[in-house]
């Protein structure tokens, strides 16, 4: 499957890093996740540890499947765009990366963060809530606690559930 090249990012962009990858702004309203190697080459957010193959474009694709599913059922995820291409601005090289939307601006704070035990429960009774919702679309909800696979926006009070590489539908196997 051939992507569509679109957009560019630089790893000085870098949003934040995951077990498995990397999140760059692409611009003012999205961010980029690109998949790392297995091998750790001594630059966390920087290029030498980018996946350029196939296995990173499945994982995407997976990611984006499950998200665009929960964002047409109302779940409260970053709006998925879709899988591209998408160049590096320092080693003009393209790495595959499943782009959303930038949520709340980067005004989101990850639960594991939030400092005030009130808003803190807050939010793991929203994620609670969407998790919920997702199970009963019949999605397995494979690392939706971790803390850190959630945002919450103090202002809006509201949850968006990040992450859905280990998500899967009851009825589809991989």
């Amino acid at each position: 499957m051939k992507l569509e090249k679109k957009f560019e990012f630089s790893t000085k962009d870098f949003v934040n890093c995951g077990g498995t990858s990397n999140l760059y702004l692409i611009n003012n309203k999205f961010v980029g996740k690109i998949i790392k190697n297995d091998i750790y080459q001594g630059d966390a957010w920087g290029v030498n540890n980018l996946r350029r193959g196939g296995y990173a474009l499945l994982l995407l694709n997976h990611e984006f499947e499950i998200a665009t599913e929960l964002h047409k059922s109302n779940i409260s995820v970053p709006e998925p765009i879709g899988v591209f291409n998408v160049q590096c601005k320092e080693n003009i090289f393209f790495y595959p990366a499943f782009i959303m939307e930038y949520w709340e601006n980067g005004k989101g704070v990850f639960i594991n963060n939030l400092k005030n035990p009130e808003l803190k429960q807050r939010a793991k009774s929203l994620l609670d809530n969407e998790i919920n919702s997702s199970m009963s679309l019949g999605f397995i909800c494979e690392d939706a606690y971790y803390e850190e696979n959630s945002l919450y926006s103090i202002q809006k009070d509201k949850i968006c559930v990040l992450d859905f590489e280990y998500w899967n539908k009851k009825n589809k196997i991989n």
